[in-house]
């Protein structure tokens, strides 16, 4: 089994998500080919896909990480079972029908093989314009698993269990709530809303945790509770 993993970055974002990305992946002997350029990231994981030759492909946002050694081995275990997609699941709260739950591009690996074999369905969006207003729309990665599904084709999705802030908008059908700062099952934690400052001491405290081997969900929100 081969495998790669990708990873995009801004020319303008703050260096230290790049610093701190790749100080943590090293650390838990990750391999992420990172790409510096500003550009669509529906456009990107389409021609990372078409470029591949690897059996398994992975994606990880600059401002998701792991913050153990197993996940990445689980991940790829379960991909090369299945022959199938796992990673983190959010759900498009903007888009109807609001309560589809699917994974998420900032953290996912999908089998290369299958995805050709569905017809290699673009990892873009599909806005709500008038040229589509007939078609079901999509966010960035939602068109894979709704084709993932058209072919009956099971996939995993790891759920959040907390997260350190709360974002009105990131409910989880009724499954519950993410927010900004989330940790998913398994041991994946993705900050969201990364170009906001005041994210981004959240995101250096539990990089710095992660590194130092103390990160802990205590305290956090979970989001399954009733509040």
């Amino acid at each position: 089994m081969n495998f790669e993993i990708h990873t995009l970055y801004y020319k303008n974002s703050n260096p230290i998500f790049f610093d701190f990305h790749s100080k943590i992946m090293k650390k838990f002997d990750v391999p992420v080919q990172y790409t510096n350029e500003t550009l669509n990231v529906g456009v990107w994981m389409d021609k990372v896909m078409n470029n591949s030759k690897s059996d398994i492909v992975g994606f990880i946002d600059i401002d998701c990480l792991v913050t153990n050694k197993n996940i990445i081995n689980k991940c790829l275990s379960n991909v090369k079972k299945t022959k199938s997609m796992i990673g983190i699941a959010v759900s498009a709260n903007h888009i109807f029908p609001y309560t589809h739950i699917y994974i998420g591009p900032a953290f996912c690996f999908i089998d290369r093989q299958t995805w050709n074999k569905i017809g290699k369905p673009t990892f873009g969006q599909l806005k709500d314009k008038l040229k589509n207003i007939f078609k079901t729309k999509y966010d960035y990665s939602q068109n894979v698993c709704y084709q993932l599904e058209k072919n009956r084709i099971r996939y995993k999705a790891l759920y959040p269990q907390f997260f350190d802030k709360v974002h009105k908008e990131y409910y989880l059908h009724n499954y519950g709530m993410y927010g900004i700062g989330t940790y998913y099952e398994g041991g994946v934690y993705h900050l969201f809303e990364s170009r906001l400052n005041e994210n981004t001491k959240i995101f250096e405290k539990r990089c710095e945790q992660i590194l130092n081997d103390t990160f802990t969900t205590e305290g956090m929100i979970n989001s399954r509770s009733f509040e």
